[in-house]
């Protein structure tokens, strides 16, 4: 018998909290009476549960410590061969009830570790819960933005196509870009000029496009735009030009030019 392994198996902490079965019991009795040194163990584990007890304060409520007081009775307890009859019933008397409390504290730890266990779950789970449903509020959020944008521009087109001060020129492509189509919205009564980009393509990185006005054959410089993406509408406000015949769209150099360029002509339109 390899008293030592014995000891490390971890029996005797079970032994000392009650949690054997009788025939475990009676077993480990056997053991202690024929080895002291198991005696001596025993005493020194139920010291230590003991000492644990009293340090955090946990108290049987009044009858649980008699109830397992009597189960633990009904449990032939040993003593040493070499231990004196006093001996002997002190020993069982203080085994009995340490044993006894360290079962109730064991049982006490082992609810309150569970249910501790199954609460930080239940946290990791809500907060898990929280923060896919922010994303899904995020993203949610950023398609209502993108759908609202795209609604204020349609009210936009709306506005502009049903308002009858808003005279219409349209500007088809020239040889330059056959297919290319935009619209210019010009309102001499509120004197403002809108640009709709149509399917104007997006131009080369080294250029831009510009919008030019003709008054009396003259071109006027209305300022340069982007096309973003190309194939969609986009309706932007330009400069009032006062008396402009004409409206062209050509492709310029990135570094500006005063007069437009011709041979880059894309669309053009008359106010007839």
């Amino acid at each position: 018998m390899n008293i030592k392994e014995y000891i490390s198996s971890g029996i005797l902490e079970l032994y000392v909290l009650g949690l054997l079965s009788p025939e475990e019991n009676q077993e480990v009795n056997r053991m202690i009476e024929q080895y002291p040194e198991l005696h001596s163990e025993v005493l020194a584990i139920e010291k230590t549960v003991k000492a644990y007890a009293d340090n955090i304060g946990i108290k049987p409520k009044p009858g649980v410590e008699q109830d397992i007081l009597q189960k633990v009775d009904s449990v032939e307890q040993i003593p040493p061969a070499n231990l004196s009859p006093v001996s002997r019933t002190s020993t069982q008397t203080k085994s009995r009830g340490i044993g006894g409390l360290a079962y109730l504290l064991a049982a006490l730890f082992a609810g309150a570790l569970v249910s501790t266990i199954y609460l930080y779950n239940q946290v990791n789970n809500t907060k898990n819960q929280l923060e896919q449903t922010q994303q899904d509020l995020a993203t949610l959020q950023q398609s209502c933005d993108e759908k609202d944008a795209n609604i204020q521009q349609l009210s936009a087109q709306i506005d502009l196509l049903l308002n009858p001060a808003n005279r219409r020129i349209n500007l088809k492509g020239t040889d330059n870009a056959p297919q290319a189509l935009a619209s210019v919205f010009y309102n001499t009564e509120e004197q403002k000029t809108y640009l709709d980009v149509g399917n104007l393509a997006a131009p080369p990185e080294d250029r831009f496009y510009q919008l030019w006005a003709l008054v009396n054959g003259n071109p006027v410089d209305m300022g340069e735009f982007e096309v973003i993406t190309d194939g969609d509408s986009l309706i932007i406000e330009v400069p009032y030009i006062v008396d402009a015949g004409a409206f062209a769209i050509t492709l310029e150099p990135r570094d500006g030019d005063p007069a437009p360029n011709l041979d880059e002509l894309q669309v053009i339109g008359t106010v007839g």
